[in-house]
C-alpha cells in the first residue's frame, strides 16, 4: 500500500511538471506568433502633429525572425488616422516599423519596439512640403534639384512633361538646367511649404 501511494505521489508530481512546462510552451508560442494574451501585451501610444496623418506599418514577433517560415514572420498592420487624442493600441511584444503619411507632408519612417506589461510612446512633427512648377527656353532641358549637394528630384521641362506640383521640403536648392548645344545655367531658389514656386531658365 505504500509503494502504491509513493508510486501515486511520483505520478502526480510527474503530470504538475507537464502541465506546467506545457502551459509556458503555450505562452511562449502565443508571444512569438503575436497570439498574446492581454496581460503579455504592451500599450503603443502614438501623436502626430498636424491631425489626419494616416499610419500604417509591420510588426516582426518576438523571435520572429528565427521563426520567420513558420509563422510568416512580418505582418502588415493599419494603425488608422492620427487625431487630438492620438492612437493608443495594446499589441503584441515585437519591433513596429510605422509609416506616416499626410498629403502635403514628407512620409516618416520609424521603428519602436513594444514591451511586455509597458508602454511605448512616439510622438512625430510632420515635415510640410513645397511644390515646384518648372519650364525652361527652349524646353527639352534637364533639370535637376540640389539640396545640401544631395540630388533629389529631377525632370525634363517643359511643365506639361516633367516636374509638375512635385512636392520637396522647404528650403534652399540649387536647381541646374542642362540641354546639350546650351551653357549650364544654375540657379539658387527657396522652395516655401505654401503655393507653387515657380522656375524658369533661358538657355543660350
Amino acid at each position: 500500500m505504500t509503494d502504491n501511494k509513493h508510486n501515486a505521489v511520483i505520478i502526480s508530481l510527474f503530470i504538475f511538471v507537464f502541465l506546467g512546462i506545457f502551459l509556458a510552451g503555450a505562452n511562449f508560442s502565443e508571444t512569438l506568433t503575436g497570439k498574446a494574451t492581454e496581460t503579455e501585451k504592451g500599450i503603443l501610444k502614438i501623436f502626430a502633429y498636424p491631425e489626419g496623418v494616416s499610419v500604417t506599418g509591420y510588426y516582426t514577433p518576438v523571435g520572429g525572425a528565427i521563426l520567420r517560415d513558420r509563422y510568416s514572420g512580418e505582418r502588415n498592420i493599419d494603425f488608422g488616422v492620427v487625431n487630438s487624442f492620438g492612437i493608443v493600441k495594446t499589441l503584441p511584444p515585437g519591433k513596429y516599423i510605422l509609416t506616416f503619411q499626410k498629403p502635403g507632408y514628407g512620409t516618416e519612417i520609424k521603428l519602436v519596439s513594444v514591451y511586455k506589461g509597458r508602454t511605448e510612446t512616439i510622438s512625430i512633427q510632420m515635415e510640410a512640403l513645397g511644390s515646384v512648377s518648372v519650364a525652361s527656353k527652349p524646353s527639352g532641358a534637364k533639370v535637376s534639384f540640389y539640396y545640401n549637394g544631395k540630388l533629389v528630384l529631377s525632370g525634363i521641362t517643359p511643365v506639361t512633361q516633367g516636374i509638375v506640383g512635385k512636392s520637396l521640403p522647404s528650403g534652399k536648392y540649387n536647381v541646374v538646367f542642362e540641354k546639350e548645344g546650351y551653357k549650364t545655367v544654375t540657379k539658387n531658389v527657396e522652395v516655401k511649404t505654401l503655393g507653387i514656386t515657380n522656375i524658369y531658365a533661358s538657355l543660350y
